[in-house]
Parts: structure tokens; sequence; C-alpha cells
């Protein structure tokens, strides 16, 4: 090997070090976390004339995360479910992750106590996850978000259901 080749193997790593030392130098070792790009959501109203039922939806862009708040007309209050996906796999698992708390199902949508903490938590600031199968070809389906203004929809929802405007 000829001494121009040494010096240049040699020097090549202190070179690319340099190129690629973080500009904020003792703290070049920590990753840095992706930030989710915020999540669009729009909202969906249905009045039912005939049996009185309402409900009201956030589905985000792309339809892959949606909260429904339902309420039947002699019920006395409205709850919300919540599905990840469409045209899922049957069977397959729907995953989703808010914070540090996963939550996962086979079920066609989440309901009860665990969709009531799945709508406050989106309703905070914060990322969330989401996973899940879709059919034909059990391709998976996912994504990375911030909650967007989820919080300022599902109040409108909330308040429309009352009879209120936001």
């Amino acid at each position: 090997m000829s001494i121009p080749m040494r010096l240049i193997l040699a020097v090549l790593p202190l070179v690319a070090a340099a190129a690629m030392a973080h500009p904020d130098g003792d703290r070049a070792g920590l990753l840095r976390p992706i930030a989710g790009i915020p999540m669009a959501w729009r909202i969906e109203r249905v009045a039912d004339a005939a049996s009185g039922d309402k409900s009201c939806s956030v589905i985000s862009t792309g339809g892959d995360v949606s909260a429904r708040l339902f309420k039947a007309r002699r019920a006395k209050a409205a709850s919300w479910s919540l599905s990840v996906g469409f045209d899922n796999q049957p069977g397959s698992l729907r995953y989703l992750r808010i914070g540090k708390r996963y939550f996962q199902s086979a079920e066609e949508s989440f309901r009860g106590a665990e969709a009531e903490e799945i709508v406050a938590r989106l309703k905070l600031p914060g990322e969330f996850v989401f996973e899940w199968a879709q059919r034909p070809d059990y391709a998976k389906r996912g994504g990375l978000y911030g909650t967007g203004d989820f919080a300022a929809k599902a109040a409108a929802c909330e308040a429309w259901m009352k009879g209120t405007r936001v």
C-alpha cells in the first residue's frame, strides 16, 4: 500500500467523525426523538330523526383512527368508542400507543372505560402511534402523529351532543 493511501485511510476516520459531529459537542451521543406530525381531524355528525339517536365522529385524515360519540335517544349519557383502521383483516390485532400507555384489541373497536381513557389521552398534547392489518393482503398500516386538534374536535362533538355550541 502506498504512503498516500495509508495517510488517507488513517485520516478518514478523523474527517468523518468531524463531519458527523453534533453541533452541541458533548450532547453528540444523545438520541433525539422524532416528532410526530400533528394529525388533522374532521367531524361527522348524524342525527337520526326517526329513532332520536345521535352520533358525532372525530375522524383522522386518511380514516386510520376514528372516535365516535354515540347517544341513544333514551340514554342518559353519550359514550365514546374508538376504531383503528378500516377493512381490517378479521381477527387481527389493532394497536394504539399514546404516550407510554399501550392499547390492543382484536375487536372492531375499543369501547367502555378503555375507549374513554383513549379519548382522554388523545385530548392531551402529545403523540400517538397506531398499527393495523388491512385486507386482503394483511398489509400492515400504521403511523406516528401528534394529537393535533383532536381535543377541539372532541369538545365540539361533546357540545353538539348536549345541544350547546362551541
